[in-house]
């Protein structure tokens, strides 16, 4: 009893260092965030106490609220639609605090996987280097800050993934995030305001047609919601509650719905081909129920098909028939991508360094002969972007990372596979195809340091760790144990 007792007087000790360190980062924060005003670090230190206090005791909103930060914009959504300071800057600190709360006092161990850490660490080496070469320095140093923020946040986000139920947490989030922003969507699209843009959730692309959600551009909303689509479909299928399922394939209609709404050519043919590579890996029943959900999915998706978004995402084919670009923006992205080879040749080793594309973009443009319109000085595709700022080596070590991921999705499903848990190998699928659907959007769009992309790729490597937690934790929920509660 009394060595009970001594051990309880310990642990309350530790809570109590782990919220004075708490209060003492949140007085940090609100310093930060506050701009130095007394009232608001006051305020911002308060909430940022209790709210360290309840993500100690309930570490799953942590989970949530960092999905939804990072694949929601949501920093970015509340500045500029609520006048909210930038929450950015308390995602780190909040993260470390949990992290560190829930070991000290709880004994839960981060994840931490040595290969994505290697990828991460050889991702912001490349950016260092890279600065010292660039034409202007400046801006590959911003660049690098950028990235070095981006990856803190995505590393602590990967390490959450040991708490219990932080896997379905995460695909839950994502899931609802789509349900959501596709029903603002499309209840803006039918009987709601076309002006409005519902709280930053229903954008609309320079207040024209095309449905940007909660991004600025409707490509990187396309990019994310096909990321989404194969989540909602995987837990339409394998949830093992009907209303779970009925609400995942909602989500899936509404996610598609949003798809066709940003009128992107890119997210069309990666959601597509994303649902594709989830549907050959499944067992025959399961592909007929998938059919199933898609005609489900794809009757509810011609709500909103009208005549001018079908003519644009007819010129997919028209490109294909002919090579010729059918409209401006595609002859942009040629322009753009004419730019990005054109700097690859001339630097084909090291590249022009960290965000230089734009530094050098108009002069190389000039000597092509190709057409400057103001804004379009990037370059339009991730690949080509690496090409061009990290050259060859840069895009050597960015697909080895892909390929690391796969390989890791394939094993992680094997396992899964090979220890008859179906269920969690659909998961895994769902993992590789959100992933893959994302990285061919990215053929399209640019950014090799976006949080969403490398928190994907971060779940990807560590997927086999995963998915062994989550199937050691269902052993112990079936036959618990008294000697080893669950934390």
């Amino acid at each position: 009893m009394r060595d009970r007792a001594i051990s309880d007087q310990g642990g309350r000790l530790r809570a109590l260092a782990a919220l004075g360190v708490a209060a003492l980062v949140a007085v940090a924060m609100g310093w930060g965030v506050g701009g130095g005003g007394v009232p608001m670090i006051a305020v911002l230190g308060v909430i940022a106490v209790i709210g360290a206090a309840v993500l100690a005791q309930t570490p799953l909103l942590g989970v949530i609220g960092i999905t939804v930060a990072i694949f929601a914009n949501l920093a970015d959504v509340l500045i500029v639609y609520f006048g909210f300071p930038s929450i950015n800057k308390l995602l780190a600190p909040g993260l470390l605090f949990l992290l560190s709360y829930r070991y000290l006092i709880n004994g839960d161990q981060p994840l931490v996987d040595g290969t994505f850490l290697a990828m991460t660490v050889t991702l912001l080496t490349v950016y260092l280097v890279s600065a010292t070469y660039a034409f202007s320095h400046t801006v590959a140093m911003e660049e690098l800050n950028e990235a070095l923020r981006n990856m803190i946040i995505v590393v602590l986000a990967l390490a959450c993934f040991r708490i219990r139920g932080a896997f379905d947490a995460f695909v839950a989030t994502l899931v609802t995030i789509g349900f959501v922003v596709g029903a603002v969507g499309l209840f803006k699209h039918t009987i709601g305001d076309p002006d409005s843009h519902y709280w930053g959730l229903a954008r609309a692309a320079h207040d024209g047609p095309r449905l940007s959600g909660f991004m600025a551009d409707p490509n990187d909303f396309g990019a994310i919601l096909v990321a989404l689509l194969p989540f909602a479909l995987n837990r339409a299928l394998w949830s093992e509650r009907a209303a779970a399922r009925l609400y995942a394939l909602c989500a899936a209609a509404l996610i598609c719905i949003a798809i066709i709404l940003t009128q992107s050519r890119g997210a069309l043919l990666a959601g597509l081909a994303g649902v594709m590579i989830y549907s050959i890996a499944m067992d025959r029943r399961t592909i007929i129920r998938l059919a199933l959900c898609g005609a489900v999915v794809g009757f509810a998706a011609t709500v909103v098909l009208s005549d001018q978004i079908a003519a644009r995402f007819s010129t997919i084919l028209d490109m294909a028939a002919t090579g010729v670009a059918m409209d401006r923006a595609v002859e942009g992205r040629l322009g753009s991508w004419a730019v990005a080879i054109r700097l690859f040749l001339d630097n084909p080793l090291q590249g022009v360094g960290a965000g230089n594309f734009s530094v050098k973009y108009q002069d190389t443009a000039n000597d092509l002969g190709v057409i400057f319109r103001g804004g379009d000085r990037s370059p339009h595709s991730l690949y080509l972007e690496v090409l061009s700022e990290f050259g060859a080596i840069g895009l050597a070590l960015l697909l080895g990372a892909v390929a690391v991921a796969i390989r890791r999705v394939i094993r992680a499903a094997s396992q899964m596979q090979a220890q008859g848990d179906m269920r969690l190998r659909a998961s895994c699928i769902a993992v590789g195809a959100a992933l893959t659907a994302h990285l061919l959007a990215q053929c399209f769009l640019q950014g090799p340091a976006k949080r969403q992309l490398w928190l994907l790729l971060g779940v990807a490597v560590a997927l086999p760790a995963i998915m062994a937690l989550e199937r050691d934790r269902r052993a112990r929920a079936a036959v618990p144990d008294q000697a080893h509660p669950a934390t």
